[in-house]
């Protein structure tokens, strides 16, 4: 893969994060519809990362960390607006 290539990678994954950013999380919907295209987004540098060098690790484990967060997040979301709907 070309140097090119890689950078479209790299900026569509800074859309995909603006994108989530931009979403109303006022709501359950919201806050899941952006945390799940976050961690998308997330995924997506860290696939990044892996194809600019070894050298780019601080962005591999700043995004996983992210990913792991949303993670956690997504779950206790889910969970919580389930036991309220009981």
């Amino acid at each position: 893969m070309n140097q090119q290539e890689i950078e479209i990678i790299g900026i569509l994954s800074s859309a995909i994060v603006l994108i989530s950013m931009l979403a109303k999380t006022m709501s359950y919907r919201g806050t899941m519809f952006m945390r799940v295209v976050n961690t998308f987004g997330c995924f997506t540098f860290i696939i990044y990362g892996f194809l600019l060098s070894p050298s780019s690790l601080s962005i591999i484990i700043m995004n996983a960390v992210i990913c792991i967060v949303n993670v956690f997040y997504i779950i206790r979301e889910y969970k919580n607006h389930h036991k309220n709907k009981i």
